[in-house]
């Protein structure tokens, strides 16, 4: 029964009931306009709101710029890898000839430890160039024992 008496109650205070929620009502918009909510909504919510705006914009155009700038990339990464080519190839042809050609082994020997440090060269240019220094150094130290021998045996009277 507790129910019916306070709808009862409800019915027959309505205007009164009307009147006192809307005095409450214009009590809290004069509060909130006292207190100047709408400032403070529009002077925290707004910048936060189209600051992360910003942050996504800036964010967006990173993105694009990456994919761009990686295209980019890729293609001057083609080109260089060309060119390194061609230069490899050029370097690789002057170490096969200074190999072959007729310079002092100690000339061929610092070339070689350059060419090392440096590696602008292909592994088989380095290694003709190896081979032919072990060569003529193997060539040398003959040549050396045998003219040693001879002069021992002109000092032994052989």
């Amino acid at each position: 029964m507790v129910w019916n008496d306070i709808i009862a109650w409800i019915n027959s205070n309505f205007a009164q009931l009307g009147v006192g929620a809307l005095t409450v009502l214009e009590f809290a918009k004069m509060i909130g306009n006292r207190l100047n909510f709408n400032k403070v909504y529009a002077s925290t919510v707004t910048p936060i709101t189209s600051s992360n705006n910003v942050v996504f914009n800036k964010v967006n155009e990173a993105i694009g710029l990456v994919t761009k700038l990686t295209n980019e990339v890729q293609t001057l990464k083609a080109v260089s890898m060309t060119k390194d080519k061609q230069i490899e190839t050029l370097s690789s042809l002057v170490v096969s000839t200074l190999s072959i050609a007729n310079v002092p082994t100690s000339a061929k020997q610092e070339f070689f430890n350059a060419i090392t440090k440096a590696k602008v060269v292909s592994d088989d240019a380095s290694l003709v160039l190896a081979k032919m220094i072990e060569a003529k150094q193997r060539q040398d130290a003959n040549v050396q024992l045998i003219n040693d021998e001879a002069i021992n045996a002109l000092k032994n009277g052989v």
